[in-house]
């Protein structure tokens, strides 16, 4: 079952001398609910803006996104407030989301505006929730400056979770933090999965942590999406996502060999009027490649590529 469906969403900027960028261009999508969603790319991809979109704190140009069988695009401002609870975001920097003359528990409080429930209550619910984290008590009356990096961020999935949501943005979330507490949290965002019945949609630049968490994983090229895996490993077909997976770094020293560049340079991240977005940088790209667009397609069920050269 889908908790979202997402449908030809872009989102277009005007630029100087009526030039157009397509910041996303044309996503279809079908998040599971219960799955954690993997969406990889490199800066500038438009992997953030997507997010924005699905949440709405952008506005797309054009396309639906369909949550409860409503299309959340045609909401406006005190609508989208009334469902804003089960749709959260986890920011990648934890220490800007903190006011420096919030305490924790002011900073978590926020996003509870149930009316009925009383500030008693809502005191127990956040420190249940800092429990669950892995912080006591203790922390509630501290300040942001008081606090370490990962507990910041366990403080950040605190908030995130108080009100009970059923899908969260994961934008970074773990990019921050040394290899330790890294895992510790990613450990706790899978336990807090299982426990609340959580759908993630999970962006990272580390392909290690993706790995770890995702059980599907979309990757974007250029506000494209080129490919939808159920894992990010050796099976990948994209030309771009295999680069992506030479260019990542094993933990172990002892597992990295050296890797063969699997694409060119290209100075500028220009987008072809015609044929495939990545012909510019792909070693492979032919005439077909160079004049139509490959569509995204393929015969292993969860498994779609948008490449010519990787027909079934």
């Amino acid at each position: 079952m889908d908790i979202l469906t997402i449908n030809n969403l872009s989102k277009c900027f005007d630029m100087k001398a009526k030039k157009r960028i397509y910041a996303v261009k044309d996503i279809d999508l079908h998040i599971k609910e219960g799955e954690a969603l993997g969406l990889v790319g490199e800066s500038g991809c438009g992997k953030s803006t997507l997010a924005k979109l699905i949440l709405q704190l952008e506005r797309p140009t054009e396309g639906e996104v369909i949550y409860k069988d409503e299309d959340l695009v045609k909401k406006k401002f005190r609508q989208m407030q009334e469902i804003r609870n089960e749709l959260q975001m986890v920011f990648q920097n934890s220490a800007n989301m903190f006011n420096p003359y919030f305490t924790v528990k002011q900073i978590i409080m926020e996003p509870i505006n149930d009316k009925t429930v009383s500030k008693e209550e809502k005191e127990k619910m956040i420190v249940a929730m800092l429990e669950k984290l892995g912080l006591d008590e203790s922390f509630v009356n501290r300040y942001g400056n008081e606090l370490s990096g990962g507990q910041r961020q366990r403080v950040g999935i605190a908030r995130a979770l108080i009100s009970q949501p059923r899908f969260v943005v994961c934008d970074e979330a773990v990019s921050s933090l040394d290899y330790i507490i890294k895992k510790q949290i990613l450990d706790l965002l899978l336990s807090l999965k299982e426990q609340m019945g959580l759908t993630y949609l999970f962006i990272s630049h580390d392909l290690s942590s993706v790995k770890r968490v995702c059980d599907r994983v979309v990757v974007m090229y250029l506000g494209n999406i080129v490919e939808i895996l159920p894992r990010l490993d050796e099976d990948a077909r994209h030309p771009y996502t295999k680069a992506l997976l030479a260019a990542s770094l094993d933990i172990d020293p002892r597992n990295r060999t050296k890797q063969k560049v699997l694409y060119k340079e290209h100075g500028e991240k220009s987008i072809p009027k015609e044929g495939c977005i990545f012909q510019y940088r792909c070693l492979y790209a032919n005439d077909e490649c160079r004049s139509k667009r490959p569509e995204l397609k393929g015969g292993d069920g969860d498994h779609l590529v948008a490449c010519h050269l990787c027909r079934d």
